[in-house]
Formats: C-alpha cells, sequence, structure tokens
C-alpha cells in the first residue's frame, strides 16, 4: 500500500478549509437551477416521439399457458400488439420479492420475429419450480433507450 507524502505532518495552509466561511456560503448562496434545467430538457425530449408509451393500453393478452416439469415452468403467453412495434415493449414474466428480496423479472422472448395475420405475438419464458406458477404474472413493459418506467407506472399492462 502506497503512503501518501502527507502522512504525519501537519497540513499546509492551502490544504485547509474555512468551515465558517463554508457555512455562511451554504446559507446564504441560491442555488443555480440551470443545471437541472438541463437536465429535465434531456429527459423531456427521451419522452418526446414516445407515442408508444401511451399506446400501451391498447395491447391485450390473450391466452396464457404453463408446463411444470420436475425442475421449470415454462410460460408461454398471446399477445395481441396492435401495430406496436415489439421493440418500444418488453414483455417479462414478475413474481414480488419475498421476505424482503427483491422482485423476479424475467424477460419472455418472442417466438416469431413478426405478429401473425391477427396481430398475435406469442412470447416464452423458463422460470425454476423453486416457486409456484401462481406467483408469477404476465406485463408489457414500454421500453426505450434511456427512459425508465416506474412499477407504479399506468403504462405497465399486466396480465392479472
Amino acid at each position: 500500500m502506497k503512503v501518501s507524502p502527507y502522512a504525519g505532518k501537519p497540513a499546509e495552509a492551502s490544504m485547509l478549509v474555512n468551515v465558517p466561511r463554508l457555512v455562511t456560503a451554504y446559507y446564504a448562496e441560491q442555488p443555480d437551477p440551470s443545471g437541472t434545467e438541463d437536465i429535465y430538457k434531456i429527459y423531456a425530449e427521451s419522452f418526446r416521439g414516445a407515442d408508444h408509451l401511451r399506446r400501451i393500453g391498447s395491447l391485450r393478452f390473450g391466452d396464457l399457458r404453463v408446463e411444470t416439469n420436475a425442475d421449470h415452468h415454462v410460460f408461454q403467453v398471446e399477445i395481441y400488439l396492435n401495430n406496436l412495434d415489439p421493440n418500444a415493449a418488453r414483455v417479462e414474466l414478475y413474481a414480488d420479492g419475498i421476505g424482503g428480496s427483491d422482485p423476479v423479472r424475467v424477460e419472455m422472448k418472442c417466438g416469431q420475429p413478426h405478429p401473425d395475420a391477427s396481430g398475435r405475438s406469442v412470447y416464452h419464458a423458463t422460470v425454476p419450480t423453486t416457486r409456484p406458477a401462481t406467483d408469477y404474472t404476465a406485463r408489457v413493459v414500454p421500453q426505450r433507450s434511456g427512459v425508465a418506467v416506474p412499477l407504479e407506472s399506468a403504462q405497465i399492462l399486466w396480465q392479472r
């Protein structure tokens, strides 16, 4: 481990901080809000043109099937995308956390590159049988690079 050249020596005057002046400045000076405005503009811009966030509500779930073997639950769910770009939404299985643990989120993969004539796409995912299949529900979450969607958002479409 490298030892600092200042170790064991008194601090030089140029290294000292005037604490009373810092405290006075903290309470007397007003923050510059221009930095936060720039950040807001960046995030606001990410939502512009994100029509898919409003169109998630037009989607609907079809049948949900679960097959269970000794080690895994295999979920398959039909989703009618109604002309929404499949890349604009993430389909996943969700289960609440147990005993303070984080929730379980497993991305479901689309079994076909394009919806069929009815607009239906079929997604599938496999999870271990360490939890009952009834703990999981499918959901559709808007997806856009740089945009986070909170859990309570109305734009999340829940299967149940």
